[in-house]
């Protein structure tokens, strides 16, 4: 508690009686009446003639004070003295009032700016009371608050970087919104909790002395070999650029290779038209170029959830000569890097649950998830890519500055083995679809209703199990927080 604090309440206790001998009543003002006189009170003891210690503080010299009444907050609420609660409490608020004081002294900001961001935050993060957005649960509430934070945070960023020449986005850490203000103990606590999302929890000391050792020997073991996986990609993608395709010649060029790809008829091309559309009001359109040759496309839209913008990432392709060579992930890095570059910290696209490799790819290399499914999304097409099947389609769910996709990115993340829930696929898919078998269709018919059953529930894909014996999707109760 504030030394000045228990002065102001010695003083009370000694001050003079009233002239008539009682005291007096007290007054039954509103709580912003009371707030009110609580600023002027504390105006009043920075003024010229007020305190002299209350004078000298700075935001600085209050800091250890502010922690200090926060802990004797925490303090009376486990002692459940009702008077000392409230008692403790009005301290701390003295605090807000203080920092608030000082900084209108300044010309920074007045405690009526305090009072309305938090109450235009609240009312903005509370959509399903205040607005026309639906929440069923304590769950979707707590989507919503993300989702709304989330575009905050984008527009904050945009505000940052329009005050800087480059306004690049800045790199994004796992452990990005510790605060380093906070107690050794509570940081570090924090900190783990951040680490434990990509497995790093144990339950006893030696687990942690095992990762150690593990960890040890990968390094040796990636220094002996001088990473020869890492080696190898660079020297498959070595003369391989990504860049934005901007004029008709690079639209007409991806309307090519989309044709060569997919294979479909006329009518189903996406025309050249819908290229500079999206290049031209929000979207974009990657390519990744061998010299002059375009090898791989990437076209995304804008779209609109719950009032967040983000990006539809309609097609991506690659040159059937440039295949597990890199090139997908290449467009996909850098089509992060553009849309955090611009605020957008969400890009989305779907995928066949049927194509095994996709699914990898997207969970487990990019660190995506999923939690909708599509039937026959787009309908039957003549692609036979798409063998006469219905398009049915699992919705990508890429949240670009997540500790999960930093974790997969910087290949963090472990091959994926077990999990609450799992949608098995049978090791002969591949021969099948090669030689049209009906069991494809079959095959479809059965994820489709086991993850329309799991999304249901809550749940959400996270990964691809490997090998060719027991692979399936990985799926486990997922939130937002």
């Amino acid at each position: 508690m504030l030394t000045h604090q228990k002065h102001q309440k010695q003083k009370k206790k000694t001050r003079k009686p009233r002239r008539n001998g009682k005291p007096g009543k007290p007054k039954h003002l509103t709580p912003g009446q009371w707030f009110e006189k609580l600023v002027d009170v504390q105006a009043r003891l920075r003024a010229p003639n007020g305190c002299p210690w209350d004078r000298e503080q700075t935001h600085q010299s209050l800091g250890t004070y502010l922690i200090e009444e926060a802990y004797e907050v925490l303090e009376a609420l486990e002692s459940r003295n009702d008077a000392k609660f409230a008692e403790e409490m009005g301290d701390l608020l003295l605090q807000i009032v203080f920092h608030s004081q000082i900084a209108r002294e300044e010309g920074r900001f007045t405690v009526a700016e305090v009072i309305r961001e938090i109450h235009d935050k609240m009312i903005r993060r509370h959509p399903h009371v205040f607005g026309k957005v639906q929440a069923k649960d304590s769950v979707e509430v707590l989507r919503n608050w993300e989702q709304i934070k989330a575009e905050e945070r984008r527009s904050s960023d945009r505000k940052a970087a329009s005050k800087t020449a480059a306004g690049d986005p800045q790199e994004v850490s796992l452990l990005d919104g510790v605060s380093r203000a906070l107690p050794a103990t509570l940081e570090g606590f924090q900190l783990t909790r951040r680490a434990s999302r990509i497995g790093f929890d144990w339950e006893d000391i030696g687990g942690v002395f095992e990762k150690m050792r593990e960890e040890t020997e990968e390094l040796k073991k990636a220094v002996k070999e001088q990473d020869h996986l890492k080696m190898e990609e660079e020297a498959m993608t070595r003369d391989i650029i990504v860049r934005k395709c901007e004029g008709l010649d690079d639209f007409h060029r991806c309307v090519e290779l989309q044709r060569e790809i997919w294979g479909e008829a006329d009518l189903e091309v996406e025309p050249a038209t819908m290229f500079v559309v999206a290049a031209h009001t929000g979207g974009e359109v990657l390519g990744a170029f061998d010299g002059d040759r375009l090898v791989g496309y990437t076209l995304a839209v804008v779209g609109l959830r719950d009032r967040v913008p983000y990006l539809h990432s309609h097609m991506a392709g690659v040159d059937r000569e440039y295949r597990d060579r890199g090139v997908g992930r290449m467009l996909k890095l850098f089509q992060r890097r553009q849309a955090l570059g611009r605020g957008i910290r969400l890009i989305q696209w779907t995928f066949d649950p049927l194509e095994v490799r996709n699914g990898h790819f997207n969970l487990n290399r990019l660190g995506a998830i999923c939690r909708e499914y599509h039937p026959n999304l787009y309908g039957v097409t003549t692609s036979p890519l798409h063998r006469g099947l219905a398009t049915d389609r699992l919705l990508v769910e890429w949240h670009l500055d997540s500790a999960r996709v930093v974790a997969a990115i910087e290949n963090l993340l472990k091959d994926p083995v077990e999990a609450p829930a799992v949608i098995e696929l049978p090791a002969e898919l591949e021969r099948w679809q090669r030689e049209g078998s009906r069991e494809v269709g079959v095959v479809q018919a059965r994820l489709r209703e086991e993850f329309t059953r799991w999304f249901a529930k809550g749940y959400a894909a996270v990964a691809l199990r490997p090998g060719s014996e027991n692979r399936a999707y990985l799926l486990a109760p997922w939130s937002d927080f």
